[in-house]
């Protein structure tokens, strides 16, 4: 089964998103823009992957978040999709 990858896993919305994928019993990559920890995030599960360093608007940092991943789940606020649209067009 592919995995789920969520950006900004240490928000509010993404951290309970990679919590219910996870209890799901779907493999999860959560993604955090530092350094952290599962622990950290209150998230445990074997199925679940934790990506820092991740930042949307450096398209560097996203492969090896995206590479295999069936689906991605942005929870991003607009203003950082609208900055990550602009650099990623060039």
């Amino acid at each position: 089964m592919p995995a789920y990858l969520s950006d900004l896993a240490a928000g509010k919305t993404g951290k309970e998103c990679v919590k219910r994928l996870a209890a799901a019993g779907y493999t999860v990559r959560a993604t955090t823009r530092g350094e952290s920890s599962l622990e950290k995030l209150g998230v445990s599960g074997s199925n679940v992957q934790l990506i820092s360093g991740v930042d949307v608007t450096k398209p560097e940092s996203l492969g090896p978040a995206l590479s295999g991943a069936g689906a991605v789940i942005f929870t991003s606020s607009a203003s950082k999709q609208a900055s990550a649209r602009r650099h990623l067009a060039g």
